[in-house]
């Protein structure tokens, strides 16, 4: 399947530059429109797609040598108003501060390399990389959303499965068995309490995608709940209690958990 340069217009209009394709137009895009200085680190992405799942994996690993691949085995593909699963994709992803020519000389490697292995080759791809540091701090509803647009840009695909963990902080200590269980009877069932000193928190689990309307709805949800019972929502987090990192600092290397409140639903 052949890949175009642009994008094609009404009669009479200039054609648009598609800018996973078109180099220079995406750093006229990203210096002019999004005040992108040429030393800044970006996380740049070159995706390819093909049914043969086999052969994006044998691809993706003797390219890992040398760059980050990712390999997603279907993708959440939108077309119009019809949305479906498409076939699989590998992309290779580069941390740096790339200047035009570096992109342009990556980019027609792998355009050759898809062509060397009939494999349809969909551009490059850029965005803001993600801060390791400031990936596990406690999110607000307004970064948490910022953080699922990030995923996507990455290579997360829309409405894929991504935990979310919320941090609610009770106004006593002995209040915390209270409010694990008002959330249990509000519908959430994975609830934890964690203890460290004088300090208690309840960590509530749910399963989650990468989706910002189901997002705002359960942070609401988990908001009104924290706001009846006086407690603190510090934050969302997306991943569970099993990652690692999820509770970084001092949240759950040294607390003591146990079950927080009885397995009831509204």
């Amino acid at each position: 399947m052949p890949n175009q340069p642009s994008k094609p217009n009404q009669p009479g209009q200039p054609r648009e530059p598609d800018l996973h394709f078109d180099i220079d137009a995406l750093f006229d895009h990203m210096v002019n429109n999004l005040e992108h200085r040429l030393e800044n680190e970006k996380e740049w992405s070159f995706t390819f797609r093909d049914e043969d799942l086999e052969k994006l994996s044998r691809i993706g690993e003797a390219l890992s040598d040398e760059f980050d691949v990712h390999l997603q085995e279907e993708v959440e593909t939108y077309d119009g108003d019809r949305v479906f699963m498409g076939p699989p994709l590998l992309a290779v992803i580069i941390v740096a501060s790339l200047l035009p020519d570096e992109v342009k000389t990556l980019a027609a490697r792998f355009a050759a390399l898809a062509a060397d292995e009939s494999l349809v080759y969909e551009g490059v791809g850029v965005c803001d990389p993600i801060d390791m540091d400031e990936l596990m701090e406690w999110l607000d509803l307004d970064a948490a959303r910022s953080r699922l647009r990030a995923f996507t840009d990455s290579g997360l695909a829309p409405g894929e499965d991504l935990p979310f963990v919320f941090l609610v902080e009770p106004e006593h200590r002995a209040g915390a068995k209270a409010l694990a269980a008002a959330f249990a009877a509000a519908g959430f069932d994975d609830t934890e309490i964690a203890e460290e000193g004088d300090a208690t928190a309840v960590f509530v689990q749910f399963p989650g995608r990468n989706d910002e309307a189901l997002l705002k709805s359960v942070y609401a949800r988990v908001e009104r709940v924290a706001l009846a019972k006086k407690a603190d929502l510090v934050g969302v987090q997306f991943f569970d209690d099993d990652d690692d990192g999820v509770y970084d600092d001092d949240d759950e290397d040294d607390l003591d958990s146990e079950d927080g409140g009885e397995d009831e639903k509204e």
